[in-house]
């Protein structure tokens, strides 16, 4: 590659009867030879979760394609990926910088930019400093959560506030251990809110509620040697909440 090279001229000749009474000058001519473009393959850009700065990574191999058969050109990777903003979003581009060639024939080559995207998905924020209370079933998903609630994840220097007035409830109204809390009525606000998505982990037991066993009671009889026993009356249970079955 190169500009203004030099073209040798041959082959032309003088024909004619009276040829002889000339010579012939060949032309001074000259051309550019542009670099031939190499494209890189191999590699796309990768996905990832919002951490408020612009770092970006890649997938795969970088290659070169367009190479001439014979000649000695090599790929020299020092390269840095860079999302063209931080902020969550799809399809952000990707600039690339510290790719470059080597090798004899380099000089007759030239890379082309290399067009890499990817998405910046929201990041999870969780709500801490609330605690709810556990208690025995008692047919309704009503929950006490006691606390101040603080945003635990937000990336320093972001502006993200938590807002609203939230309400609280049981995922499930029966008998269980580690019951998932239903939390709605809280939003995130300030100028990064968008790049985050509230989560709760907040859960509880909800205890077996006791029954007791009434309307019958224990029935004297004659000693006979044995451990027999009976009672007196019909059993039924006590404490069991209205619609249950």
């Amino acid at each position: 590659a190169g500009i203004d090279i030099s073209i040798s001229v041959s082959g032309y000749s003088l024909g004619g009867a009276d040829a002889g009474n000339y010579s012939l000058l060949n032309p001074i001519l000259s051309a550019s030879i542009s670099p031939k473009s190499l494209n890189i393959t191999g590699i796309t850009g990768a996905d990832k979760v919002y951490d408020g700065t612009t770092t970006a990574s890649v997938i795969g191999t970088a290659s070169l394609s367009g190479i001439l058969s014979g000649d000695d050109v090599i790929l020299e990777d020092a390269s840095v990926f860079t999302f063209a903003s931080s902020a969550v979003g799809t399809d952000i581009d990707i600039n690339t910088t510290g790719y470059s060639l080597d090798g004899v024939d380099a000089g007759n080559y030239s890379l082309v930019p290399l067009t890499l995207s990817a998405d910046i998905s929201k990041q999870n924020i969780n709500i801490t400093g609330l605690i709810a209370d556990s208690k025995d079933y008692d047919g309704t998903d009503s929950v006490r959560v006691i606390g101040t609630a603080i945003l635990s994840g937000v990336e320093s220097g972001d502006d993200v506030t938590l807002e609203g007035t939230p309400s609280f409830s049981f995922s499930s109204a029966g008998a269980g251990i580690d019951i998932p809390i239903t939390m709605s009525g809280y939003s995130l606000g300030g100028l990064d809110a968008a790049n985050y998505t509230l989560v709760n982990s907040l859960s509880a037991t909800i205890s077996p509620k006791s029954l007791n066993i009434t309307g019958i009671t224990g029935a004297d009889k004659v000693y006979d040697g044995t451990t027999t026993a009976s009672v007196i009356g019909t059993a039924s249970l006590s404490g069991i909440l209205s619609g249950d079955d």
